[in-house]
């Protein structure tokens, strides 16, 4: 499989792209590199850390699921017990993945994006319900602290501001509630969200104006 960055590094030095941007200019589907400030940037270039960003299809059903289940079980341990969180994300097993891509082929009201590595892994999702939600964003834990969180809400933020929303609307997991008031939410009240196996999780709700 051909490597898509290969332009991208034909383009310039790798000292000349890192003091060039502090983030390379992207939009959905074209390769980009790991956001942050020059220095885990050029450590971006120098390790070859790159994903891209893509609308989802059904095939991504199971690395979406697969990320979730990381990012539930791994990032979030920290704030909740393990009957949340295997309430909120059980194991991933063929009838789930078949549930899964069955929904994302029937359900047109979720606008969804993946981030992908050059083997096409699936390291993270976001996805956008509108006319008023952000719907959540996953990214699995072995793919922490490399900008693809801030990427794929980037991408999620400009789409919705296409669609003319006006509004995100959300409830976060108390985990991701620094991340959302990094990117310009504010906190409106805590709150709890009951899954469907039953229990009921702590969560924020959250808003930002566009």
């Amino acid at each position: 499989m051909a490597c898509p960055d290969q332009d991208v590094w034909q383009q310039g030095s790798q000292d000349q792209l890192v003091n060039d941007a502090k983030w390379l200019p992207y939009t959905p589907g074209e390769r980009m590199f790991s956001l942050g400030d020059p220095a885990s940037l050029r450590t971006a270039f120098e390790n070859h850390d790159v994903f891209s960003i893509r609308l989802s299809v059904p095939d991504d059903a199971e690395g979406i699921l697969h990320a979730h289940h990381s990012a539930v079980h791994e990032t979030a341990a920290q704030d909740y017990s393990e009957e949340i969180l295997n309430g909120w994300s059980r194991l991933v097993d063929a009838e789930r993945v078949a549930m899964h891509r069955a929904k994302m082929e029937s359900d047109k009201s979720i606008i969804s994006f993946v981030a992908v590595d050059a083997s096409g892994t699936i390291l993270g999702f976001g996805e956008l319900v509108p006319p008023e939600s952000l719907g959540a964003i996953y990214v699995a834990a072995h793919s922490g602290r490399r900008g693809i969180a801030s990427a794929l809400f980037k991408t999620l933020e400009a789409k919705a501001r296409e669609l003319g929303m006006t509004v995100l609307r959300m409830k976060s997991s108390l985990t991701a509630v620094p991340f959302y008031l990094k990117h310009g939410f504010h906190e409106r009240s805590r709150g709890t969200h009951r899954l469907a196996s039953g229990p009921v999780m702590a969560c924020v709700n959250m808003e930002k104006r566009l």
